[in-house]
């Protein structure tokens, strides 16, 4: 019967010591380093980490800055500027001097009434009946709108100066030019005088009558803006929305910025 060998006895690997390397670490097993050694001490840091320990503090402190910039932007208002606030050095000063003292420009608004056919002199287009009528009614109207001032006429009109160089060098125009009151930084409403110039032009089919301005122009153009704003924010809601769930994957991670911005 023979007996199985013994084992025979491994000697342990050499220690670290003088002149050895130490033992390298098991394997899967990383040496990281120490907790805290390389943590970032700066303010941002600190603040994040003080949110993250205090979620519902952090979330309504925000609400609340919100809410207080809200109101106090709404107390305090805006300021727009005037047209002297855009002037500089000797100018500017000449400007303001003449506000103070009540020398400021009104908005100039102006009623084109136009034939098709040009004239043969300016004194036989004032007597186209067509242009005599429709003058009279457009001056008339503007004037009892309770907002105009200074009008001024090609055609000797109740209420109106006279001014002949209101007809067109091409024979086929006309204009009634008149001021709004106030300053053409704060004129008076405009509707009245484009409410008159669309009653005129139901009532004379036969001429073409248009009203153009300081305020007019400001008021159109304020429309059309508005309008393109409108277009743009129902292209741009959907592209957005689709944008941020292709980044985030998920509804609710898109919707919640949205509904902020909205």
């Amino acid at each position: 019967m023979q007996t199985p060998p013994r084992p025979t006895a491994v000697s342990p690997g050499p220690t670290a010591g003088p002149g050895r390397p130490p033992d390298l670490p098991e394997a899967g097993r990383h040496a990281g380093p120490p907790a805290g050694a390389d943590r970032p001490t700066h303010l941002a840091a600190r603040a994040a980490r003080w949110s993250v320990r205090h979620r519902l503090l952090a979330v309504g402190g925000w609400l609340l800055g919100v809410i207080l910039a809200i109101a106090l932007g709404s107390m305090i208002g805006t300021h727009t500027l005037a047209d002297t606030d855009y002037s500089t050095g000797q100018d500017a000063r000449v400007q303001r001097i003449l506000a103070e003292h009540g020398y400021v420009n009104p908005a100039d608004e102006n009623v084109l009434i136009q034939r098709t056919t040009p004239a043969a002199n300016p004194q036989a287009l004032l007597a186209d009946p067509q242009i005599r009528s429709a003058l009279t009614d457009v001056a008339a109207r503007v004037r009892a709108s309770g907002v105009a001032t200074a009008l001024r006429s090609p055609l000797a009109l109740p209420g109106a100066s006279t001014d002949t160089g209101l007809v067109s060098h091409d024979l086929r125009s006309v204009l009634l030019a008149f001021n709004l009151k106030g300053t053409e930084d704060d004129p008076a409403p405009v509707e009245p005088t484009l409410d008159a110039v669309a009653a005129v032009r139901a009532a004379h089919p036969g001429v073409s009558v248009e009203q153009f301005g300081d305020a007019s122009a400001d008021k159109a153009l304020d429309a059309t803006v508005g309008n393109d704003f409108h277009h743009a924010e129902l292209l741009a809601i959907p592209l957005t929305l689709g944008i941020l769930l292709a980044v985030f994957g998920a509804v609710v991670a898109a919707v919640i910025p949205m509904g902020l911005a909205l």
